[in-house]
């Protein structure tokens, strides 16, 4: 698999919590781990929804019973991904957690700041090959689409050349 892709830059067998845990539970966890949100998974560790740090502030403004379990308010209409997904899909999305899943398991989540700084260690390879490339050769005209991709490279003739 690519650099660029989930699975490389994923927290694997990410903490979790059962759909019958108490709020309180899940806020436990989330504290103590120091995570942004926590899947909510079933007995066969299927994603059935998730419960973040911002989730749980608007639970507690609205004085919810901590003893709630989980599955009464979790989000269950959340994005999930793959392993295989590119860091550029993800910065598409303002999302907090991302759970990874692979044959219908949890296997890995991916969170805001875990994307941007594979989106940079992605930008910073592109740049390095770029600066490679133009230190290799000299009076080049580079061309690169939108993916930084190097579409074009000619040599100018020599009698426009300094």
């Amino acid at each position: 698999m690519d650099a660029s892709t989930v699975c490389r830059f994923m927290r694997p067998d990410p903490p979790t919590a059962h759909e019958d845990e108490s709020l309180q539970n899940v806020i436990e966890m989330i504290v103590k781990e120091k995570i942004d949100g926590i899947p909510i998974v079933d007995k066969n560790r299927c994603v059935r929804g998730l419960i973040t740090r911002a989730h749980v502030l608007r639970l507690i403004a609205q004085n919810i019973d901590l003893k709630a379990p989980a599955r009464e308010i979790m989000k269950r209409d959340i994005i999930t991904i793959s392993p295989d997904t590119e860091v550029q899909k993800l910065i598409t999305w303002n999302v907090s957690s991302l759970p990874v899943i692979d044959q219908d398991k949890l296997v890995g989540i991916v969170t805001l700041s875990d994307t941007i700084r594979a989106y940079y260690k992605s930008v910073v390879n592109i740049r390095n090959t770029l600066d490679t490339v133009i230190s290799s050769i000299r009076a080049v005209i580079i061309s690169i689409n939108d993916e930084g991709i190097i579409r074009l490279l000619i040599r100018p003739l020599k009698q426009y050349s300094a």
